[in-house]
């Protein structure tokens, strides 16, 4: 799932009812540097998305972490160099990621191996039981484009299509059983 200088949109179907913490939906790559997040905060009442590259981590915000234990659907996108979150179709919030001089600079992927987490963050497993940040709750279809959804794509997807943009698809986790 490298990222890189590219557009993207990762979307994913998530609930809880956490009153504290934050909750990883999804973390690819590492905690500091390059790096893609997007998680609930029930601690502060958010929800967060963020890009990290060697110009430094551009976040996006909105005012709730969303923890009224009914399902939403998150899709945070990257269109050049403009971050865009919303939950359920609602507006987005945006951010703007610095410009810098090269594509090397806005790259978000690590030249090394790197790891993409599911409901969780990628030192997970190095923190005590009381520190480590899991999603308490549950996740369903998540996936990542290689391209920016539009508003209606994006629509399409949070439906159930299994036919958006299939050509940019990069990642599909779906779940068939939930314990």
């Amino acid at each position: 799932m490298r990222v890189e200088d590219r557009d993207f949109t990762v979307t994913a179907w998530f609930r809880h009812s956490a009153t504290t913490g934050t909750l990883p939906i999804v973390w690819a790559y590492g905690m500091t540097g390059r790096r893609l997040s997007v998680r609930a905060e029930p601690g502060s009442s958010l929800m967060r998305a963020t890009v990290g590259t060697d110009l430094g981590t551009t976040e996006v915000t909105l005012p709730s972490s969303y923890n009224d234990g009914a399902w939403h659907h998150a899709v945070f996108t990257r269109q050049g160099l403009t971050l865009r979150l919303a939950v359920d179709g609602g507006p987005a919030a945006t951010a703007t990621m610095p410009a810098g001089n090269s594509a090397a600079q806005r790259n978000l992927t690590p030249a090394a191996e790197f790891n993409i987490h599911i409901g969780a963050r990628p030192d997970f497993p190095n923190q005590p039981a009381g520190v480590a940040q899991l999603f308490r709750g549950t996740l369903d279809d998540v996936r990542r484009f290689g391209t920016a959804l539009t508003d209606t794509e994006a629509a399409e997807v949070k439906a159930g299509s299994l036919t958006v943009r299939t050509d940019a698809e990069k990642l599909r986790v779906g779940f068939s059983t939930i314990w």
